[in-house]
């Protein structure tokens, strides 16, 4: 039921179910790891583990798992492995592609970056307004939307939403707040 992904350092404490959760889901959940995360990812127990590339090099070389074209961060994999599984609708939440609060990363999390940027850019944000950003997070946004194009061109294209609060306007996925989701 459970889909996780990617990360270069160790987030795996992140990953690991908590006693309620595998009483929830079972035995139903999946992990989804990139060939190039931080090897912790691959002791995590209690889950299904599938492997795929980031790249289309690394598909080639190890000629196993799959090739997912993404945006070249955590949140666009995911936002790709989600649709090629089939699901939907699909919901960014706290996929920003902007500064919070002057931070890249939630406070305490690996990537915590909490300096100013004197390269950062403002763009329209989500509900009005505008947040800062960096060229890295602007082609993150750029990849959404040309995501949200090629899902939205196809048959029967499941719903796209961007609940991430105090984020990035994207173009072709429909703003909402979190709560009426739930």
């Amino acid at each position: 039921d459970t889909v996780r992904c990617w990360a270069p350092t160790n987030t795996s404490e992140y990953t690991r179910l908590r006693e309620e959760e595998r009483n929830i889901r079972g035995d139903n959940v999946g992990l989804a790891l990139a060939s190039i995360c931080h090897p912790a990812h691959f002791g995590v127990q209690g889950c299904h583990k599938s492997i795929f590339h980031l790249t289309s090099g690394e598909a080639q070389t190890f000629s196993q798992g799959v090739f997912l074209p993404q945006g070249g961060n955590s949140g666009t994999a995911a936002f790709a492995l989600a649709y090629v599984l089939g699901l939907g609708p699909l919901v960014l939440v706290a996929q920003d592609q902007a500064y919070g609060q002057g931070r890249l990363h939630a406070q305490g999390t690996p990537g915590e970056v909490s300096e100013s940027d004197p390269n950062a850019i403002t763009v329209d944000g989500v509900g009005g307004g505008t947040v800062e950003t960096n060229t890295g997070l602007l082609a993150s946004v750029g990849w959404y939307i040309a995501a949200a194009q090629t899902i939205t061109a196809q048959s029967s294209p499941p719903a796209l939403f961007n609940a991430s609060a105090g984020g990035a306007t994207i173009p072709g996925v429909t703003e909402v707040p979190l709560s009426p989701l739930a």
